[in-house]
This record gives structure tokens, sequence and C-alpha cells, in this order.
């Protein structure tokens, strides 16, 4: 709690075990990379898509990561009032 009796918006996922995931993740891209289909069928396209879902989600871990390292709650209190209540409206 803050002295204005705020609550802090904390993870309970480290930056360690983001780190983790997305060395699993880097795994799975690299397989999928490996069984890239002959190009125009269907299962090549569902594969792109897949590599794309993973590289997102590793980008996202990353961000994430980030953000736990660097103490967001503090940021997150330092903002203006109304990108406080942006940030509070926004699903995760």
């Amino acid at each position: 709690m803050t002295p204005d009796n705020k609550e802090f918006m904390s993870s309970k996922v480290t930056g360690e075990d983001c780190a983790y995931i997305v060395k699993k993740l880097q795994r799975v891209a690299a397989f999928v990379q490996r069984l890239m289909a002959p190009p125009h069928s269907e299962e090549q396209a569902s594969l792109h898509a897949l590599k794309l879902f993973i590289t997102m989600a590793i980008e996202m871990l990353n961000l994430w990561k980030v953000l736990c390292e660097h103490q967001f709650h503090v940021i997150a209190a330092s903002l203006p009032p109304e990108q406080q209540s942006a940030l509070q409206a926004a699903s995760f």
C-alpha cells in the first residue's frame, strides 16, 4: 500500500519466471521453423501463424520481465491520475 492507501499493482510472476518461459518458447519456435511445410500449403499457413503467436508471446514475456526487474509498481504510482486510471482499466 502507498501512503495514500492505494494498492500497488504487482506481479506474482518474477523476471526469472519470464526468462525461463522465453527460453522454452524459443526452443519451440526453432522446432516449428524446422517443420516449415512447402509454400502455399494449409499446413505452412498454420505453422506460420503458430510461429507468429510464439514470437508475440516471447515479446510480451520479455516486456513483462523488464517491468518486473524495474519495479513497475513504482513507475505506475508516479503516472498522472488519468494515465493510472487507463492502466487500471486495461486487462492483462
